[in-house]
């Protein structure tokens, strides 16, 4: 029910090397009527290739009876490859919290937050 009601904006976020694994956890999460994190589903991968990343959004999909999101939010773009593949026509967007921490890499200094 809730991936139904809520799933037109997921966030599909690694947690890189964070559990006693050492292996990407990667949550697929909404928001609720309520404005409170939803998680549809989650998984645990063995590596951050392009692969696995196609690998786990095929299983959500069809967890989620082949329902595509409208819009999806990563922590990077190295999900893209996968993203394309498995659900092509969704808007994709990098979180704002990445963008901000890595403008002083690339811009440089001159950069003031």
């Amino acid at each position: 029910m809730d991936y139904q009601s809520f799933g037109d904006v997921v966030v599909f976020d690694s947690t890189y090397r964070m559990n006693k694994y050492k292996m990407p956890f990667v949550p697929y999460v909404g928001m609720n009527q309520h404005r409170s994190t939803t998680v549809f589903g989650c998984g645990v991968v063995s590596d951050e290739r392009v692969e696995s990343f196609i690998w786990l959004l095929r299983a959500l999909m069809k967890a989620m009876c082949q329902q595509k999101p409208k819009s999806i939010i990563t922590d990077g773009d190295y999900m893209v490859k996968a993203i394309r593949e498995v659900l092509p026509g969704v808007n994709h967007r990098i979180c704002s919290w990445h963008v901000e921490e890595n403008l002083p890499k690339h811009l440089g200094t001159s950069y003031e937050s």
